[in-house]
């Protein structure tokens, strides 16, 4: 179940978003997600509206991109991964899910996601990738792992930047007021900042909105 669901959840949303495919009513939206299908050759056979500004935000492409030549390194990483899911030779391949966070050039970060479409009698499996960009929650993990924060400073934060008081953060984690306030301290000395205002703005807003 570990190996199958990651694949059924891309293949889920893969489906829901290839309808944008044909609908060019978000070409302009900023958070439009882009898509793409190759086929086995690693040719994009399709792509929406979105997918051209996607690619552009993770390098530069090349004339020949839709042929497969030039397309960003993180597509083809996160393609290898999917056929290392697929065919596992470790422990780590079998638990792996082709998932990818990148950091585009305008500072935002942006998730890719492979999966394969079914195979029929005359068509072939082809290859979809979505790229979104990070949902805040996803962000604000990035974030704070770059701070070095531990595990369980994480969880703290995550409450605190929803507006979490002291004694609601000690109730979720079972963990005494004392050491919430222990935790926030050396947070705010990782991150380099003195309240928790200024902790959300910097992991959150900045980073987010950079």
């Amino acid at each position: 179940m570990r190996r199958v669901a990651p694949h059924l959840g891309a293949g889920l949303r893969a489906a829901t978003l290839h309808q944008e495919l044909y609908d060019d009513q978000d070409s302009d939206n900023d958070d439009a997600a882009g898509v793409l299908v190759l086929d086995v050759w690693g040719t994009v056979v399709q792509h929406n509206a979105a997918a051209e500004r996607r690619l552009r935000e993770l390098g530069d492409l090349g004339a020949r991109w839709r042929e497969g030549d030039g397309l960003p390194a993180p597509i083809w990483t996160v393609l290898g991964a999917l056929k290392s899911a697929l065919k596992p030779q470790t422990d780590r391949d079998l638990n792996s899910s082709p998932y990818l966070r990148v950091r585009a050039r305008s500072g935002r970060w942006l998730t890719l996601q492979a999966s394969l479409t079914e195979p029929t009698h005359t068509h072939p499996a082809e290859s979809v990738v979505i790229i979104a960009p990070a949902g805040p929650k996803e962000v604000l993990r990035l974030t704070a792992i770059g701070y070095g924060l531990s595990p369980r400073e994480q969880e703290v934060v995550e409450l605190a930047v929803r507006g979490a008081s002291t004694k609601q953060i000690s109730q979720a984690l079972y963990i005494s007021e004392y050491t919430v306030k222990d935790h926030l301290s050396n947070i705010f000395g990782k991150v380099g900042v003195r309240g928790r205002r200024a902790l959300v703005k910097q992991l959150y807003l900045n980073t987010i909105f950079p």
